[in-house]
């Protein structure tokens, strides 16, 4: 059985529809090729809130690894 992981992505473009996902999916190939099954992919608009609810909502009741990418660092 292989190890579970999910991938979060935070990007005000993607979560708009303006862009495509291209950091998330690099990395859930990257986890799989690794030996993980990547469970779930989420997308979320940058911020604070945002990014901690959606953490605690991919972390709940899962003991696998939680990833994150993108976001657009110190603004």
């Amino acid at each position: 059985m292989r190890p579970a992981a999910k991938v979060l992505t935070v990007s005000d473009s993607v979560h708009a529809g303006h862009a495509e996902d291209k950091s998330g999916s690099a990395l859930a190939r990257v986890l799989d090729n690794a030996g993980f099954d990547v469970t779930e992919r989420r997308v979320v608009a940058d911020g604070v809130e945002e990014v901690a609810a959606a953490l605690r909502i991919l972390a709940q009741d899962f003991t696998g690894l939680v990833v994150t990418t993108g976001g657009t660092g110190f603004g």
